[in-house]
């Protein structure tokens, strides 16, 4: 019979690390960490618990982790069968709950208003009721948005030819 795993002396320790761990969702790497684990047995280990696999990581719950540290889940098996993310979205959904609750909030300072008349640097209207922005990144994004909203909101009236003139 082969050796018990070195993180089975410890599993109150681990246990009270997991408990207090924000956010409530462990990747590979925090595995590692907690369990004291090499990459390929943090992996074997999360598979076996019954980690969900979102966009090729592999994720356990705060609570899923506990059950099996608190013997509620069966022991560790050579093979699980993964599950069809076409056919069973549920569980993934519950992941990025949790994620999005832990996230923190993302904030953006209000951009310079842009010239009188002008759309903001990197945002363009383009035939077909079409507006089109150039970003380097999503606060990027974010900081173009809020400066046509901001102009619209200072000058409805120069917003509204703008549009209505592209739509003709």
């Amino acid at each position: 019979m082969p050796p018990k795993p070195k993180w089975r002396r410890h599993i109150a320790e681990i246990r009270a690390k997991v408990e207090v761990a924000e956010p409530p969702v462990f990747d590979r790497a925090r595995v590692e960490a907690i369990f004291g684990l090499e990459p390929r047995q943090a992996q074997k280990l999360m598979k076996a618990i019954g980690g969900e696999k979102l966009s090729g990581a592999r994720l356990l719950t705060r609570a899923s982790l506990l059950d099996f540290l608190d013997g509620k889940q069966p022991e560790i098996k050579a093979s699980v069968p993964e599950t069809d993310p076409s056919t069973d979205l549920e569980p993934i959904a519950g992941f990025l709950g949790e994620l999005r609750r832990h996230r923190p909030p993302v904030v953006i300072s209000a951009p310079p208003p842009p010239p009188q008349g002008a759309l903001p640097e990197g945002a363009a209207l383009e035939p077909g009721r079409r507006l089109v922005f150039c970003y380097t990144s999503a606060d990027d994004l974010l900081v173009k948005i809020a400066g046509i909203v901001q102009a619209a909101d200072e000058n409805p009236g120069w917003f509204l030819e703008l549009i209505e003139a592209e739509a003709e």
